[in-house]
């Protein structure tokens, strides 16, 4: 796969999520703990990355953080 079929796909939102990683999020939230996601996906993704995040079960962080397109290459 490669970097512009990679942004397609996540372009559609459709990423499964992993359970074990919606488990440990839900029990931090739980706990009151503020929840910050950090991804490796670019900035230009952000809206396709929020509407999977909260489909697959994400919801309630406090903020999310994603890569601009100049520290992609560092």
């Amino acid at each position: 796969m490669n970097l512009t079929s990679l942004e397609e796909w996540m372009s559609k939102g459709k990423a499964p999520a992993l359970q074990h990683s919606l488990k440990l999020f839900n029990e931090l939230k739980s706990r009151g703990v503020r929840i910050i996601l950090v991804s490796s996906r670019m900035e230009h993704l952000r809206s396709a990355t929020v509407d999977n995040l909260v489909n697959e079960g994400f919801f309630g962080w406090s903020s999310l953080l994603l890569r601009s397109g100049y520290d992609f290459f560092c």
